[in-house]
């Protein structure tokens, strides 16, 4: 008899929830989520022998609560995973852009090289680097 008297406690609980829900247009914030909701699909699953059947209210209430539960961690997942690739691809870029700064690091060295040889080159010449003579 104990647990008959906790499950109508909870069918008039519930009951209470759908009847705000369905009222207010059955908006998503009123329904349920997390153990609540494992916890009224359970309520349903278990109803004792002789207590009264959850109303159509009840069930689209439970029922609407587990298609919205449905719905967030769907978002949820999808919001990681984009989240996922913006990372990604911002590795990938951070990457390239440390390559192109190491590829402009090492043209630097080779370009400062090739200076330093031909100013000696043209000083075992005899020649400055503003007077070379061009084409002849």
């Amino acid at each position: 008899m104990q647990t008959d008297i906790v499950w109508l406690k909870e069918h008039t609980r519930i009951g209470e929830l759908a009847r705000r829900w369905d009222e207010r247009r059955r908006p998503g914030g009123l329904t349920l989520y997390g153990q609540e909701l494992q916890g009224a699909e359970q309520w349903i699953a278990s109803r004792p022998r002789g207590a009264p059947e959850p109303t159509d209210i009840h069930r689209s209430f439970v029922a609407e609560s587990r298609r919205a539960a449905t719905r967030r961690l769907r978002l949820a997942v999808a919001g990681s995973l984009a989240i996922g690739w913006v990372f990604f691809f911002f590795l990938g870029g951070v990457a390239v852009a440390l390559a192109l700064a190491t590829f402009a690091f090492v043209q630097r060295q080779a370009a400062e090289v090739n200076r330093s040889n031909a100013v000696q080159t043209l000083r075992h010449l005899g020649l400055s680097a503003g007077h070379v003579p061009v084409g002849e």
